[in-house]
């Protein structure tokens, strides 16, 4: 489900569709190594929508979105909802171990520094609630 406007949010965050193109085009021009332009979920996800519009196909048929928290708190459960939107018959989650943890310095994080990235993210992140649903209400807050 798209929104009726994608630029207004259910809190009344807005984001001209000027900023939001400066806003990718700042942080997507490092490619893969640019995290907060991978964050941009909303996007993200609208470009996968107007693709799928123009070639006919039904997004809700075609693509899941999970949340990676979900996947590594409860495995099992996401791995499952994973096989029955595949309509793939009951498989048990094979054991695996964790393929790749960084080591951080600090796990503190400079309260301005987490202050700006919440401010930045914010219009997003109800942009992507308002695409999701309530499921992902408050996710990253």
């Amino acid at each position: 489900v798209i929104p009726r406007d994608e630029n207004q949010t259910a809190h009344g965050v807005s984001v001209s569709p000027e900023q939001e193109m400066e806003a990718w085009s700042t942080y997507t021009k490092l490619g893969l190594n640019s995290p907060i332009g991978r964050g941009l979920y909303s996007i993200q996800l609208r470009h996968w929508f107007a693709a799928m519009k123009e070639y006919k196909v039904a997004a809700e048929d075609s693509l899941l979105v999970l949340q990676s928290e979900q996947m590594k708190q409860n495995s099992n459960a996401t791995f499952q909802k994973v096989i029955h939107f595949l309509n793939l018959s009951e498989h048990a989650l094979p054991h695996y171990g964790t393929v790749h943890k960084t080591q951080y310095r600090s796990t503190t994080m400079n309260p301005q520094t987490r202050a700006k990235l919440q401010s930045f993210f914010r219009p997003y992140n109800q942009q992507l609630q308002n695409i999701l649903g309530n499921s992902w209400k408050g996710i990253w807050e």
